[in-house]
């Protein structure tokens, strides 16, 4: 982890360098405080602030995937090191069974208030965060580390190969810092209320340009008369226990399918960050 946060710490770097002297940002500067008054363009430090903000991609990938190799490798030695490499590098043909008990619920997965997995996602989280906070920029501020990816953990999929947590090559990595949801279903299958207790045993103050835990909840688990009250109860839980972001969607797979394709008939349907 050290030696590729120095790899792509030293890309920006000299991006930012060549930014600096070649593509200034003169009238933008003039609407930055601080810019004007040090006479400093902003790409060059000019602003009071000058943080820069990197995020880790595919917490939850990360962390099934240490957990298979651990529990299934180290501590119940059901299969060799060998044999997961080759079923990684078959992206898992020929290997239906481990594919199927890596992806089940007898090997411990992150999002299920399961410690043993847990703790293994705040580990990588923690050797991230560590590694990347504070070092210097190249225009006068630090990198701070964040734990979310918006989409790119789409793109970034695509250019993967298979991982031991029972995602095959091109797949999506997992989102933000929520579970592994996969081809095959999601990993945290012990409910919403796990979830969240799994996500909070993770130090999001350590990741301070941002941690994104996204929700999808289905429609029919919010009727009734206290459905509100429980949502709302849900959010100040994650929140007090040390979350930091949380994005909430009440919306069904089918209706997101049905829309895509006819886009006509869902003139209220809205799908915003």
């Amino acid at each position: 982890m050290g030696y590729w946060s120095n790899t792509w710490r030293a890309c920006v770097n000299v991006i930012e360098l060549a930014h600096q002297a070649l593509k200034p940002l003169p009238y933008l500067s003039l609407l930055v405080d601080d810019c004007t008054e040090r006479g400093l363009d902003v790409s060059a430090g000019g602003a009071r602030y000058n943080f820069a903000g990197v995020q880790a991609v595919g917490l939850g990938t990360s962390a099934d995937s240490l957990a298979v190799i651990k529990y299934l490798v180290f501590n119940r030695q059901l299969v060799s090191g060998r044999d997961m490499l080759d079923a990684l590098n078959a992206n898992w043909d020929g290997f239906e069974y481990l594919f199927a008990l890596v992806n089940g619920s007898k090997v411990p997965h992150y999002g299920n208030d399961d410690p043993y997995a847990d703790e293994l996602a705040r580990y990588a989280a923690d050797l991230w965060c560590r590694e990347v906070a504070g070092r210097p920029n190249a225009h006068g501020g630090v990198f701070q580390p964040g734990l979310f990816s918006a989409s790119s953990n789409v793109p970034f999929g695509r250019m993967m190969s298979a991982t031991p947590d029972g995602r095959r090559a091109g797949e999506p990595l997992s989102d933000g810092i929520s579970p592994v949801h996969n081809a095959l279903g999601s990993h945290d299958y012990e409910g919403i209320t796990a979830t969240i207790n799994s996500v909070a045993r993770l130090d999001q103050e350590a990741a301070s340009n941002g941690a994104l835990l996204n929700l999808r909840i289905k429609p029919n688990s919010l009727r009734g008369d206290n459905a509100d009250t429980n949502l709302a109860s849900l959010i100040k839980a994650y929140f007090g226990r040390g979350g930091m972001h949380l994005q909430v969607d009440v919306v069904s797979r089918e209706v997101l399918l049905d829309a895509e394709e006819n886009p006509q008939d869902y003139p209220g349907l809205l799908v915003y960050v």
